[in-house]
């Protein structure tokens, strides 16, 4: 039903990191622009199958900043998102496990060469798996932003690390997602991925957190 849409890795400053990533991947990262109203822009980088890597971190062009991004870690691996073509179906499991949800919202968000794009997105309410369980994204007839970004590599695995494997394998095989779970005395999230310079692996900050969320908590 979910599979991988794109990892997260916070930034102080896009800019700024666009390029030390750009270095660390020997591929150039590019702007992606900024999310309208919510105080963040991006950079992207594809992973050439359908899977992205986004750079998210504070906008300069607008005053407000989300309280989710205020105490992230720059250059961490903050989140993950899935892409799901059925959000319905997704919000009914969530609801069958005890977890909430925001409910299906519209995004958008402006791209460098001017056109608007949108998206539906459903963010399940901050809970014990923080992190590890993602937000999830259709992005209906907008053109999936692997296809418009360079190439910086392949995402070889994307593993997550939890005191609860057990938990963490029922919910996702509800999920139909198949992931590499490993067991840890806290939770996080581990990516590696094949660039030009060799493997590369990212971690989540200790501790995970909860990632992105419009829950003000």
């Amino acid at each position: 039903m979910i599979t991988i849409d794109h990892i997260l890795i916070s930034c102080a400053n896009v800019q700024k990191s666009k390029q030390s990533f750009s270095d660390k991947f020997g591929a150039p990262f590019e702007i992606g622009g900024a999310h309208p109203g919510q105080g963040t822009m991006n950079a992207l980088g594809s992973f050439g199958d359908g899977a992205y890597c986004e750079l998210i971190g504070p906008d300069p062009n607008q005053s407000a900043q989300p309280h989710w991004l205020k105490n992230a870690t720059d250059g961490a691996l903050f989140h993950w998102a899935a892409n799901c073509s059925n959000l319905s179906a997704v919000a009914e499991i969530l609801e069958q496990n005890g977890l909430g949800h925001s409910g299906v919202i519209d995004g958008q968000r402006n791209a460098e060469n001017g056109a608007l794009l949108k998206w539906r997105v459903l963010f399940p309410e901050p809970s014990a798996f923080g992190a590890l369980l993602p937000f999830f994204i259709d992005w209906q007839d907008t053109p999936h932003p692997s296809q418009s970004s360079p190439v910086i590599g392949s995402l070889k695995t994307l593993s997550f690390i939890t005191p609860t494997m057990e938990k963490q394998k029922d919910l996702f095989s509800e999920l139909g997602f198949s992931a590499d779970i490993e067991h840890g005395n806290t939770a996080g999230l581990q990516a590696t991925i094949s660039t030009v310079n060799g493997d590369v692996r990212i971690r989540s900050a200790d501790p995970l957190g909860d990632g992105v969320s419009p829950f003000d908590h």
